[in-house]
């Protein structure tokens, strides 16, 4: 019980800090962490923790999965699984990570579509499902919101996103405990500078906290490798990270630094299958 309630103490201590190192809409996938998250307007697989409409480029069965470790602390680990599946009708992305020791587990399992509207526009759509165990009030509590994203390109280098997560959701809530799963807003563009650059930038408002604005960079220095750089204006925080592509295998690495917590890494692994 000692142990369980160290944890609690822990996560109360970092918790505000930290969405830094992520997305707000948890997890962020460690291409995006490469780029500081400003991955709202960004196409491909890991854009279903971003903006579901990005989601519309991905044209077979594939595989995401994921670890993140945050600030060295095991007790804040998380493990993620993805995947997408293609229909005529349109994508759907099934998804589920876990976050913390067995004490106070948190859960959440998601299900998102997105289709192409127009040549320039696309839409999607995810439901999300919340799970949290609360040792104090020994019961599981659950949560459910959605989130809804739109991405248009005006010319062909120029990509635009929106996103919002989770404007309204059910309440997790006990006699003595209460909380919202709180709601993000996020806008924001990507051009590609050259064939093998590309520059991302958002403005991201989360209820209760100020606003950050982010910023990425992906410079493909070789074929098929990948270097990332990004920054966060609230707090300062800086990222970096590095990829590889070889045949239906894609591997990711990043890392980003907090001055007061230190480091955040994560690691994932697409599988493209045909």
């Amino acid at each position: 019980m000692l142990k369980v309630f160290i944890y609690i103490l822990l996560l109360l201590s970092v918790i505000p800090h930290a969405g830094i190192c992520r997305s707000n809409v948890f997890p962020s996938s460690a291409r995006a962490t490469g780029m500081g998250n400003a991955f709202i307007s960004i196409e491909g697989i890991e854009s279903v923790f971003h903006n579901q409409a990005g989601f519309t480029t991905v044209k077979k069965l594939s595989v995401l999965l994921g670890y993140e470790n945050r600030f060295g602390i095991k007790e804040l680990s998380q493990p993620y699984a993805l995947v997408a599946i293609v229909t005529k009708s349109g994508n759907f992305g099934l998804h589920f990570s876990t976050l913390g020791p067995s004490g106070w587990l948190e859960t959440r399992v998601s299900l998102a579509y997105a289709k192409k509207i127009s040549p320039r526009l696309s839409a999607g759509l995810q439901f999300n499902y919340f799970s949290n165990i609360l040792p104090e009030e020994n019961q599981r509590l659950i949560s459910a919101g959605f989130e809804v994203g739109a991405l248009y390109a005006p010319t062909k280098k120029i990509k635009i996103g929106a996103h919002v997560a989770n404007p309204w959701s059910l309440p997790l809530k006990t006699l003595t405990y209460k909380e919202t799963i709180p709601w993000v807003f996020r806008i924001g563009a990507h051009t590609t500078v050259s064939n093998n650059v590309l520059v991302s930038a958002e403005i991201e408002k989360t209820s209760s906290l100020p606003i950050n604005i982010k910023g990425g960079i992906e410079w493909e220095a070789l074929p098929d490798m990948f270097f990332r750089m990004g920054a966060n204006s609230q707090p300062a925080t800086f990222f970096a990270g590095l990829g590889y592509s070889y045949s239906f295998i894609t591997a990711n690495l990043a890392m980003c630094f907090h001055q007061r917590l230190g480091y955040t890494t994560g690691i994932s692994l697409l599988f493209d299958f045909e």
